[in-house]
């Protein structure tokens, strides 16, 4: 189950199988008011909000092959807006201003997957990139929407790259030749992209850091062990994952003196820290 805050940090929207499907549901910040939102045989995953926090896009198998809808929660109403017919469709972003949504649509008999952008109805998909060999991944979009940081798997290894939000001026910004580099998202000032690294020892994956234009990459969790789910909470303050201790916990770190507390103390395993966005004083675990 992933949860992901609404902009207005008033409720939260997650996938469940409590009822034996996959389901998107919303619930209030307290976690009162759970409601099935979607409520169809079919699965339905990766919920995201539109920056108004009126609107849910999600990926949906409605249609028998995987596709991006939009719901308005105000009368329920659902629109596919992908045309991935053949290969399928997934990862769906709204961007920050609120003009496009940015998916991953699978290319049919191939490896490659690109990624697509659209307006909010559907119109308009434009190819912000395109080629049958790369597999663009996890991406992330500046907070005025005007660039996209994205992890590409190219020469069998995954480095990581921006452009401009139509496609242009793209540029690598890693370039490990033993090593993958993946999940980077950018800091709200977009002076920042934090990323996951296997460069250390070419197995585990660390929390690194590096200015917006790929310069001082530096390790920030020096965990020693496997790490994930990198996020920020504010400018200075960065969420993830560890197996530091075993099992995979909850931190919090300052990017200002990089000390890192444990932020989940309850038994067994906790995934995906995120701190509303409203406020920068709660936060969701998984």
């Amino acid at each position: 189950m992933l949860a992901v805050w609404s902009p207005d940090g008033e409720k939260i929207a997650y996938t469940s199988m409590q009822n034996g499907n996959a389901e998107i549901y919303i619930m209030d910040a307290d976690g009162g008011n759970q409601r099935n939102l979607t409520k169809h045989p079919s699965l339905d995953s990766s919920p995201q909000w539109s920056p108004d926090s009126t609107q849910i896009v999600f990926v949906s198998n409605r249609e028998k092959i995987e596709n991006v809808y939009v719901m308005k929660l105000t009368d329920g109403k659902i629109t596919r807006i992908s045309h991935g017919e053949n290969g399928g469709a997934l990862g769906p972003l709204w961007s920050p201003d609120g003009r496009y949504i940015v998916y991953q649509e699978r290319i049919v008999d191939s490896k490659g997957i690109n990624l697509v952008r659209v307006l909010p109805d559907g119109t308009e998909p434009t190819k912000l990139t395109d080629n049958k060999k790369y597999a663009e991944l996890q991406f992330s979009f500046t907070s005025d929407g005007k660039q996209i940081a994205f992890a590409s798997l190219r020469n069998k290894m995954i480095n990581i790259y921006k452009m401009n939000m139509d496609g242009t001026g793209e540029i690598q910004l890693t370039n490990t030749e033993a090593s993958n580099n993946s999940y980077p998202s950018w800091s709200p000032d977009g002076k920042a992209i934090l990323f996951l690294s296997q460069r250390d020892d070419g197995i585990r994956n660390q929390v690194y850091v590096m200015d917006a234009d790929g310069g001082k990459q530096r390790n920030v969790s020096q965990s020693g062990s496997e790490d994930s789910s990198p996020a920020w909470g504010g400018n200075n303050l960065i969420t993830y994952t560890s197996f530091k201790e075993g099992h995979f916990s909850g931190y919090l770190a300052s990017m200002q003196n990089m000390k890192a507390a444990r932020i989940s103390s309850l038994k067994g395993e906790h995934m995906q820290p995120l701190v509303s966005p409203k406020d920068s004083k709660r936060m969701t675990m998984n």
